[in-house]
């Protein structure tokens, strides 16, 4: 029999929740009117099962500490790592800023689980900022991982 045809690039998309497989051929994920992910091809070293939504409220900005969100809060699962000298990227629409954040920073916060150091069962996890840019009328940040948890976009002054 002739060999299988090669890959094809997965391109999941949704109004708020999407799930579904994408390999190592890449592919993205959309969320309509808000969050995209990018999977270059080679980034993944196998399968895995992304399971993305709009999540609910949650305070990961302060204000009082010169923060402020700038988009909808997203759960993106599972955890994973890209293969050495891959990035994914990840986007959402850029939002006016408010009053005071005009020059901010911008920057994603996105959730991870943290090692525990209590005997316990419960899941313990953290918040870590990575650098982002506006590009045109998107926030747009790369990483080398996903938390497997919740991230948002925010502005920070200095």
């Amino acid at each position: 029999p002739p060999p299988p045809p090669p890959p094809q690039p997965v391109h999941l998309s949704g109004d708020r929740d999407v799930h579904g497989v994408i390999g190592p051929a890449g592919g993205s994920i959309a969320l309509t009117g808000g969050l995209r992910v990018e999977i270059p091809e080679g980034a993944l070293a196998e399968e895995v099962t992304f399971d993305v939504a709009v999540g609910n409220e949650a305070n990961v900005w302060s204000r009082e500490e010169g923060e402020a969100e700038s988009g909808l809060l997203y759960d993106l699962r599972p955890a994973v790592a890209a293969v050495e000298g891959h990035v994914f990227t990840i986007s959402v629409p850029a939002r006016a800023a408010p009053q005071g954040f005009e020059s901010a920073e911008v920057k994603l916060g996105m959730e991870e689980e943290r090692p525990s150091r209590a005997f316990t069962d419960v899941i313990q996890t953290r918040w870590q900022y990575h650098r982002a840019e506006r590009r045109g009328d998107r926030y747009v940040a790369e990483v080398a991982y996903f938390g497997g948890h919740r991230l948002q976009f925010g502005l920070v002054r200095d």
